[in-house]
């Protein structure tokens, strides 16, 4: 049997895309074949605001997946910037580096190949033209309670320890996780696909010496153990929360 390469299965994905999503009842009947991915809903605007660029970053991506060639992007706003960065890390596994834009430079961004990338299965400018569509399911389907099983939050990391660092402290579960900055400075959330993986890497945390110990585990499932029922109201915590009043969203954050 002659193994598909990277353009026959992109071909095979762009197929199973287009057939599940031409309409709702085509969504209602083929969503079971779509592996969906999460994408956290700035994300996801962003893309609804700027489709035609962010598919054209997409198939630039891919690009670089299927052929291993570099990319370089002059002079990126933040907001590009940051939308590049979550799909080179997080969803095509790629890698990427900043430099430049000191003294009346340009402010490059290359995107390299790396060895264990890949093509996303459905892509964020897909989701944001289902909603469009007025195609609302898929926001469930692609709901982070849906996908991930627990997630460790973050809070009052010192400046110097950002992003980079905490994905470096992390990396024996690099292929187990989703990093996603908060919305306030000096806070990140990392999503578990295992909630066992989660409780693996909170132990982790709290014994090893680093700078992320201001943390907290969330549970996205219901579980039935010998003292009930565990849910996002009633949560798994351990670590260090937040003074005053919070409450919890539906997928399980703190606000």
């Amino acid at each position: 049997m002659i193994e598909c390469d990277a353009r026959c299965w992109k071909k095979q994905r762009d197929e199973k895309i287009a057939s599940a999503f031409a309409s709702s009842a085509d969504f209602e009947k083929n969503k079971g074949s779509i592996n969906f991915e999460y994408y956290p809903e700035e994300a996801i605007q962003f893309a609804q605001e700027n489709l035609a660029w962010a598919k054209k970053v997409e198939s630039a991506l891919t690009y670089i997946v299927m052929n291993k060639s570099p990319k370089s992007y002059n002079n990126l706003t933040a907001p590009k910037r940051n939308f590049i960065s979550l799909l080179v890390y997080e969803h095509f596994r790629l890698d990427m580096c900043v430099y430049g834009g000191g003294m009346g430079q340009k402010k490059v961004t290359d995107v390299f190949w790396r060895e264990g990338c890949k093509i996303p299965e459905i892509m964020c400018s897909e989701i944001a033209e289902l909603i469009n569509k007025g195609i609302d399911e898929v926001k469930q389907e692609s709901k982070m309670s849906t996908i991930f099983e627990a997630s460790i939050n973050i809070y009052n990391v010192p400046t110097g320890s950002g992003f980079d660092t905490l994905k470096k402290f992390l990396s024996s579960f690099k292929n187990e996780m989703y990093t996603e900055r908060g919305s306030t400075v000096g806070t990140y959330h990392i999503h578990f696909y295992s909630k066992q993986r989660a409780k693996d890497a909170l132990t982790f945390i709290q014994e090893q010496p680093n700078q992320f110990s201001n943390c907290e585990m969330v549970l996205h499932r219901k579980e039935i153990g010998t003292l009930g029922e565990t849910t996002e109201e009633n949560k798994e915590e351990t670590g260090l929360k937040r003074k005053g009043k919070t409450r919890t969203d539906d997928d399980g954050w703190t606000t």
